[in-house]
Parts: C-alpha cells; sequence; structure tokens
C-alpha cells in the first residue's frame, strides 16, 4: 500500500484509497490484492473517475441497504459505482467485461460489477 500524504489517506491503488472500499459502517476490508488489481485494471482502462458508492459490506451493513444474502460486498469481491450518464456506463461496462468481471448489473444510478467465484459472465438491468 502506499500513504497519499496529501490526503493522509491510505491507498490501495493508484487511483482507490482503502477508505473508498471499506464497509463504512465498521471499516471491514478484505479486498485481496488480486482483486484491487483487478478494480484498477477497470479504471485505468475506463480512464475516468470512478466513485464507489459501496466495497465491501459487513453483514449489517449488507442487511440495511438491501443486499442479497450471498452478496459478493460481503466478501469484498464487489463494487458498486456511481454512473448516470449511458455513455460512461457503457464504457464502464465494456472494460469490466475485458477485465474478466463475472458479474455486472447495470441500474439508474450505476454499474455493481463483481469477481464472485460463480462462473456466469452475466450482464443484466436491475
Amino acid at each position: 500500500m502506499v500513504e497519499d500524504q496529501s490526503a493522509s489517506k491510505m491507498r490501495v491503488s493508484v487511483h482507490f484509497t482503502k477508505e473508498e472500499l471499506q464497509c463504512p459502517c465498521c471499516g471491514l476490508f478484505e479486498f485481496t490484492p488480486g482483486t484491487i488489481v483487478k478494480i484498477e485494471m477497470i479504471r485505468r482502462g475506463y480512464g475516468k473517475p470512478m466513485p464507489i458508492n459501496s466495497g465491501t459490506r459487513c453483514k449489517a451493513r449488507n442487511t440495511k441497504v438491501g443486499g442479497s444474502k450471498t452478496s459478493f460486498h460481503m466478501k469484498s469481491l464487489a463494487i458498486d459505482v456511481e454512473c448516470s450518464s449511458s455513455y460512461d456506463k457503457f464504457d464502464l461496462v465494456r472494460e469490466a467485461i475485458a477485465k474478466k468481471a463475472n458479474g455486472i448489473v447495470v441500474y439508474d444510478w450505476g454499474i455493481h460489477i463483481d469477481f464472485g467465484d460463480r462462473p456466469r459472465n452475466m450482464l443484466k438491468k436491475g
């Protein structure tokens, strides 16, 4: 990890901080270096900021937001990215597919991307 001196936030990659990806209610953070690399590769290919709406979730947070009981957020294998423009959504989905994301869900507010162990290569509208 690289310390970002200007913001006093622990960077886990060039474009992301631990604070962006951890559970907002308890600070849980279990992303593996391999998953961080995949997220960073998507960001580099996308070429634009990716505001993280949700990264890791503890069980209580997942219940509070109405997440699935088997949510990959609880395993630090998923991110939700705020993205409202149709063009930006298209670009982000294209990068997620290129970087072998297993699950991609398009919502009105943005994109869910996961690297779960279910072999599904799924793209759906939520």
